[in-house]
């Protein structure tokens, strides 16, 4: 444009241009410069007149060559379509907002969010509006202790949860078994993802001896009771169920009664093995009964029922309690094998109760402390006070003693006769006749020693 004005006012200047000076058309090219760079100005101002068209907005800053709606007008969010896919929503509230992007026009949804360790969003959380994970976040069940019975599952670590039964996996040990059936101890850890145990009821609980009653393999047998409670292998054959719960009964068994077994006239008994035995089935006699410490067998008894101590036993010394007055306390205890149960029998008495059957012997004088009741135990001779209160004489041979010395003295003298080693003790005698003591007859008795 700016060569087409100089062209025309070149143009126009020719008719005159040998009347005008230079400088004057110079002034006249630089003033119609001027002039276009001011209709351009305008020009760029009349985006302000422009019309834009729906959803869009004028841009007053813009200063196009050309206003138009293609260069004076912004797209509005209204037009933009959020892409649910890629974690947008559309939200109305930002209709007339200027935009041509998801990040501009739409809220974000959780889907997008970024989760710590341990934690992710939920299925139900993916479409909610939010970014910050404290909102679309939830903790795995890899952060759940389980309690028992229930056990951590590997499966499930990763799952969004935090409750036993989102997290954890039942074992047979949660269930309550019906009647005449028990837990399999074998499947008590098992858990529900095991591929080949399956947790339920029917899994877990096996039948016990009760609910086979009527699986033995011969009428003879039956099932005890004390053996309702056993687990029956599940799929046991009828041998095993035989073995398991399964026991003869006794009807059939002859007791030995010569070795003190007498039949059975009580409930039904069952054999704990197989055949049947006395111990098994019959009722002990006393010959069989063994007697508790104390007590000895009563062989008067021996084929003789019930069995107890009081009838098949005699008590001995052992079991009493005390001894009686007169006799020597705890003496019982001396006489454990001794059958009896009164202090004549079990208990010791003092010397001071004993009577000496001999003649000329009496009660040794520690008699109030002695245990004993025989003569050879209690009595001594009854000269030996007359040696227990005399003096050893001073003199061999009792020589050179007064009377009243001699009276009360006495002598040893070895006894060749005897064994020649042994002392005998002899009484000194006054001899009235030569006024002199004088060895005499009397020896002290061996029982003076007791």
């Amino acid at each position: 444009m700016k060569l087409f004005l100089c062209a025309a006012t070149l143009g126009a200047s020719l008719a005159w241009k040998m009347d005008r000076p230079a400088a004057s058309l110079l002034e006249e090219i630089s003033a119609a410069e001027d002039a276009e760079g001011s209709s351009d100005e305008k020009v760029a101002t009349d985006c302000h007149a422009v019309t834009c068209p729906e959803d869009y907005v004028l841009n007053g800053a813009a200063k196009p060559a050309v206003p138009n709606a293609d260069t004076c007008c912004l797209k509005t969010c209204a037009t933009w379509e959020c892409d649910e896919s890629k974690g947008f929503s559309k939200n109305e509230a930002y209709k007339g907002n200027i935009g041509e992007s998801d990040e501009q026009c739409c809220d974000s949804l959780c889907m997008r969010a970024t989760c710590p360790a341990n934690f992710k969003i939920p299925t139900d959380r993916m479409k909610i509006v939010g970014i910050e994970h404290r909102d679309c976040c939830a903790q795995t069940c890899v952060l759940t202790t389980c309690i028992a019975p229930k056990v951590k599952s590997l499966q499930k670590a990763s799952w969004v949860g935090h409750t036993q039964d989102v997290c954890c996996d039942d074992t047979c040990a949660s269930f309550e078994c019906p009647a005449g059936t028990m837990l399999n101890p074998d499947w008590l850890t098992e858990v529900a993802d095991n591929a080949v145990k399956r947790v339920d009821k029917e899994s877990c609980c096996v039948d016990t001896c009760i609910k086979k009653k009527d699986e033995c393999a011969t009428v003879e047998k039956e099932v005890p009771p004390s053996r309702y409670s056993l687990m029956v292998k599940p799929g046991a054959t009828i041998t095993e169920i035989d073995e398991t719960c399964c026991r003869e009964t006794c009807q059939s068994h002859t007791c030995n009664e010569e070795a003190g077994w007498h039949k059975n006239v009580g409930p039904k008994l069952h054999c704990l093995t197989n055949p049947c035995t006395d111990s098994q089935c019959c009722m002990p006699a006393c010959k069989n009964f063994e007697c508790p410490d104390g007590w000895v067998a009563d062989d008067t008894k021996a084929h003789e029922i019930p069995t107890d101590k009081e009838t098949c036993c005699k008590r001995t010394c052992k079991v009493m309690e005390k001894c009686a007055a007169g006799f020597v306390p705890g003496s019982f205890h001396n006489h454990n094998d001794t059958v009896g149960q009164t202090s004549e029998i079990c208990c010791d008495t003092w010397c001071s109760n004993h009577t000496c059957a001999v003649p000329g012997t009496i009660l040794v004088p520690s008699k109030d402390e002695k245990v004993g009741n025989t003569d050879d135990a209690c009595c001594e001779d009854q000269r030996c006070p007359r040696f227990r209160n005399m003096t050893e004489s001073k003199t061999p041979g009792c020589n050179g003693l007064s009377k009243e010395e001699c009276v009360e003295a006495y002598t040893t003298l070895r006894n060749h006769q005897r064994d020649g080693e042994s002392y005998d003790k002899m009484t000194c005698d006054w001899d009235e006749t030569f006024s002199i003591c004088r060895v005499g007859s009397e020896t002290q008795p061996m029982t003076c020693d007791k």
